[in-house]
């Protein structure tokens, strides 16, 4: 996407191909375009019209996101054409935020998140907690599978003596990286009250063989956290 006068304007998306020839995103990747026709024809009509949000490249794996979700393809050479490594649908649609990932090198994988978050039908109007759904999943770049591990509901109880409505608060897109040493990923995100005055959230996830939350904790300067009344 191009910006011009703070307008997005869908522009076309231009690679290299195998022969080193500058050409559109459709002719490289045609087989990867026509594989999602049959599979979602909304995304396929993204791909086709170059309604392309991002585009990433990670060595035999490539990433695609359009609004309505994304892709993590690996790919291979065939008589001298790019062909995804597998006919599954590994189309992800896009829930509330965008989607972040870290790429592993040492385990050949992708880690990625998002976060989905609804009204909590059974929330009281006494009852005072953020709620939402960390997503968590892990793309394997040596089979070209997805693996879920996380789909996590979080609850976070507050006080305040301010007025807060938490109907209209906004979690902006999350953001994910591991630290090496203590084996934990870190997912944090911007929560932005009615106001717009904004907070931090954080979440730490142990890299396990069956990950799992270890931590959720947060600076809101306009709400005063509630540990006991929390839950992840």
């Amino acid at each position: 996407m191009s910006i011009y006068y703070n307008k997005q304007i869908p522009g076309e998306l231009w690679l290299r191909d195998l022969k080193n020839n500058v050409t559109t995103a459709s002719a490289v990747l045609s087989s990867i375009y026509f594989k999602y026709e049959n599979i979602n024809q909304t995304f396929y009509s993204d791909l086709t019209s170059n309604n392309i949000n991002r585009f990433d490249v990670i060595y035999d794996t490539i990433f695609i996101e359009t609004n309505t979700g994304f892709i993590f393809e690996k790919i291979y050479i065939d008589s001298g054409y790019i062909r995804p490594f597998n006919q599954l649908n590994l189309f992800n649609f896009r829930k509330n935020t965008t989607v972040d990932y870290w790429y592993s090198e040492p385990k050949n994988k992708i880690y990625y998140t998002e976060i989905a978050y609804v009204e909590d039908p059974n929330k009281q109007p006494t009852d005072m907690y953020i709620s939402f759904t960390l997503v968590f999943n892990e793309f394997d770049c040596t089979t070209g599978l997805i693996k879920p591990l996380l789909l996590k509901p979080i609850k976070i109880g507050y006080t305040s003596i301010r007025n807060w409505d938490d109907n209209n608060f906004t979690i902006e897109d999350p953001k994910i990286t591991l630290n090496g040493d203590t084996k934990t990923f870190n997912v944090s995100f911007i929560l932005r009250n009615a106001a717009k005055e904004l907070g931090l959230v954080s979440i730490n996830i142990l890299n396990k063989d069956v990950p799992e939350i270890s931590q959720v904790s947060g600076f809101l300067p306009y709400l005063i956290l509630d540990i006991t009344n929390s839950s992840y």
